[in-house]
């Protein structure tokens, strides 16, 4: 079964033009405090508003030729995801650069696009850095615990 067209991005790789989707995530874990991958900073102002959990996800990546799919590479990418004042907030960014990678792995460990039988990669977020979720930032809220954080939301006052 092929990609849906639709939500799907292209991306040309070594002259072959591929297709590729990523899922929603789906959580595998419930949330916990995980002080080792959060900054100290986030922490303290989201333990203020009961937020700053982490858990585990999941998603997947399926990519093929853009034009006669006939195998997949399915990418299995397990992460992390915070509860923070945005909502639930994924660390992952998949780019182009990434899929790209990606193709040219499967490639070189034997997936051949044109032959039928899909090719499945696990991959395991580690960024070695503690992340910097985006803070909500309310007017005339007392958010002067946030000066040197550098990833904040300005909430707009309408009058």
């Amino acid at each position: 079964m092929s990609i849906q067209k639709k939500g799907s991005r292209k991306i040309t790789v070594n002259n072959s033009d591929y297709r590729w989707r990523v899922s929603r995530f789906r959580r595998i874990s419930d949330y916990r405090v995980e002080n080792e991958v959060l900054s100290e900073e986030y922490i303290k102002v989201a333990e203020k508003y009961g937020l700053g959990s982490v858990a585990d996800i999941v998603f997947n990546i399926p990519i093929e030729l853009y034009d006669v799919p006939k195998s997949k590479i399915i990418v299995k990418y397990f992460g992390l995801c915070v509860d923070g004042f945005l909502g639930p907030e994924q660390f992952a960014q998949i780019k182009p650069k990434l899929i790209s990678q990606i193709i040219e792995d499967a490639i070189l460990q034997g997936w051949n696009p044109n032959q039928k039988g899909n090719f499945t990669i696990e991959i395991y977020e580690n960024t070695g850095k503690k992340h910097r979720p985006a803070i909500l930032v309310l007017p005339n809220f007392g958010n002067q615990d946030l000066k040197n954080y550098d990833n904040l939301v300005k909430a707009i006052q309408i009058n």
